[in-house]
């Protein structure tokens, strides 16, 4: 079929809009049609918000149209509307797509069986009240579920029990099947007098109903990429996202290798930490497309272990971490004045914030684990449950290619992610105690050895409740943090905190070489110095005043590899 813009289509147009996905039909009904609607004399345009609001004490709402006479009058708001829940679904579409089919025969005209109740029984009524149906038996009040025998209003000259099975009443969907030829009558007729143009040779050639092949248009630029939070020298792969389709490709990398390609999907590199801009030009027959992602990939050198994090003094996301938004809606947050026995942590908002099945990564930086004998991640989570059947759901993935692929350790859901008893579906829960919270340790042990350890929490929203993430440790044991009595050489580092100075002490039991690195939150190299082979004995090394005097305020680590083992200081820079 063909879009309004002449592009081929497969009718699907998905909005991202959390205020509105939760439709508040006397409220912003024009304003979320706004948002996508097509050529109403042209297209049936059919709303699916995540829920239709109602503060109507007649029950839940669960679809809505307009009729075909309102076209003329109000065409902005021409369609219909369902309840994301009634839509209905491959394998199932009997019971719950039945609410579609009933909404739609409103569009094409008809009123419900029990219109005005048992007006419009007779023969000589029947075609000026009621349903304006001759042929469907007029029903007092609506049906629901599926009853039988019921027999609610007197026919005349032929008396006929209410017609349970048709789309136009209340019943389940699962007993609905028909309408009858009056119904189809009624439906011709508006449909003929007041959308002839939907119908019409020219429209089904311009909507290619009729098969007509798409005349094109211009493209519209678009990209993913398989890592947007990548390590030096790593791979990542590019691939094109752009509609129309596009025909050839123009890309441009900041500090990548190489720096721009013509190919469809490149493999990009990236030598040097930072944050870097990508823009895709795509051009087809009918015109040029552009779009640059500001620092839309960030690249960081591995950070040495051990970390710990608990948000306090943050106002952001760790430095180093990052999120991926699964649909555009909601992300992973810091939030403050929840925690712990602590004042800040991170959440994921499910409560009528993220869409069904959406999933939302929280990434941190990677970690050198090479030199490590032994690993465990720990961290503090908090969950309640919306109700029993919407599921959210944890999993901890760990990545030791930086980000490109993951294993997942642990997984959680439902009743076995919640930390606290029953549900909670009127208002986010916001935990208030320390009880509420429960700690997980995960084992490193089999991934000890690689350079580029990541880990990754993965929320899927099942559109239930918020999740709280406190807390996050990776410790570790390094070859050269064994006990004191199997130590072959020590390092210590003074003064910590530091301000204008910074001397390394260490002391080798046995001979060997050494390498003695800087680096910040990030893991970037901030200073780094090799020794040749050098006896045992005692040493000292006091890096350079000016470097560290003009070093910014916060965490770095000090590491020192030695042929002997591993040892790493965590240090604090402040004035």
């Amino acid at each position: 079929t063909i879009d309004p813009n002449g592009c081929p289509t497969d009718g699907v147009n998905r909005i991202v809009n959390p205020a509105l996905a939760y439709h508040d039909r006397n409220v912003a009904q024009a304003q979320m049609k706004a948002l996508s609607q097509w050529d109403p004399y042209r297209y049936l345009n059919i709303w699916v918000p995540r829920t239709i609001e109602t503060n109507s004490t007649n029950g839940a709402v669960i679809g809505y149209a307009t009729f075909p006479f309102n076209l003329a009058t109000q065409p902005n708001l021409d369609g219909v509307v369902i309840h994301s829940g009634f839509f209905g679904r491959e394998g199932d579409p009997q019971y719950l797509g039945r609410t579609t089919t009933h909404e739609v025969g409103h569009w094409m005209g008809l009123f419900h069986t029990f219109q005005g109740g048992c007006a419009g029984a007779s023969s000589a009524s029947c075609t000026l009240f009621g349903d304006h149906v001759c042929d469907t038996p007029q029903a007092a009040n609506p049906n629901f579920n599926c009853p039988s025998g019921v027999n609610s209003c007197t026919d005349t000259p032929i008396d006929h029990p209410d017609q349970i099975d048709n789309y136009m009443d209340y019943a389940d969907g699962i007993c609905q099947s028909r309408y009858t030829q009056g119904q189809k009558d009624r439906m011709d007729y508006h449909v003929i007098n007041y959308r002839s143009i939907l119908i019409s040779a020219n429209n089904l050639t311009v909507t290619g109903c009729d098969g007509s092949a798409a005349p094109g248009c211009s493209p519209t630029a678009d990209f993913l990429a398989s890592n947007i939070s990548s390590c030096p020298n790593y791979a990542v792969q590019f691939t094109d996202d752009s509609q129309g389709p596009a025909t050839s490709w123009n890309w441009t990398f900041q500090n990548g290798t190489p720096s721009t390609s013509t190919d469809q999907n490149p493999l990009i590199t990236y030598a040097n930490p930072g944050t870097f801009d990508v823009t895709l030009s795509v051009t087809n027959s009918h015109g040029t497309a552009n779009v640059t992602k500001s620092s839309f990939i960030t690249i960081s050198a591995p950070s040495a272990p051990p970390f710990s994090e608990d948000f306090e003094s943050l106002t952001t996301l760790p430095i180093g971490w990052t999120f991926y938004d699964g649909d555009g809606a909601t992300q992973w947050e810091l939030v403050t004045g929840v925690g712990n026995n602590s004042n800040k942590c991170v959440k994921i908002n499910n409560f009528k914030a993220d869409n069904a099945g959406s999933n939302d990564n929280l990434i941190t930086n990677s970690y050198d684990l090479s030199f490590a004998i032994a690993a465990e991640l720990t961290f503090d989570r908090c969950y309640k449950r919306y109700n029993g059947f919407q599921v959210d759901t944890l999993r901890i993935g760990v990545s030791t290619d930086c980000g490109e692929s993951w294993t997942i350790v642990d997984e959680r859901s439902g009743v076995n992610v919640t930390t606290v008893g029953g549900f909670s579906s009127g208002l986010e829960y916001i935990p208030n105690a320390s009880s509420a919270w429960v700690t997980d340790t995960i084992d490193l042990n089999t991934f000890i050895g690689n350079n580029a350890v990541k880990f990754r929490f993965q929320v899927t929203s099942g559109n239930g409740q918020s999740m709280y993430l406190d807390n996050v440790n990776l410790t570790f044991i390094s070859v050269g943090a064994a006990e004191a009595s199997q130590l072959d050489w020590s390092m210590a580092v003074s003064p910590n905190p530091f301000s204008n100075s910074l001397s390394v002490n260490y002391d080798l039991a046995k001979a060997s070489k050494l390498k003695i690195t800087l680096l910040d939150i990030t893991g970037k190299v901030i200073w780094e110095q090799a020794k040749t082979r050098q006896i045992p004995g005692k040493y000292q090394e006091k890096l350079p005043e000016g470097l560290i005097s003009n070093l910014p305020n916060g965490l770095y680590f000090l590491k020192g590899e030695s042929q002997l083992g591993s040892i790493t200081h965590k240090l604090i820079k402040q004035d």
